[in-house]
């Protein structure tokens, strides 16, 4: 796995993880979704999203 990758895969998965902390249900195809995330700059907009959506799929849009 390249860098950038693991780095998105990492951003990803964290903005799961903060999605998790605020009570937000996420589901086992959102985390494979996360998983496959190769694209940084998608993941980094996911992450910062995290903070404020309601909902986890509204998330990954």
């Amino acid at each position: 796995m390249g860098e950038a990758r693991g780095k998105a895969r990492t951003k990803a998965q964290g903005a799961l993880e903060v999605l998790e902390h605020r009570g937000v249900k996420v589901s086992a195809d959102m985390w494979t979704r996360a998983d496959a995330c190769t694209d940084l700059e998608q993941a980094e907009r996911w992450f910062k999203r995290s903070f404020d959506v309601e909902r986890a799929e509204d998330l990954l849009d």
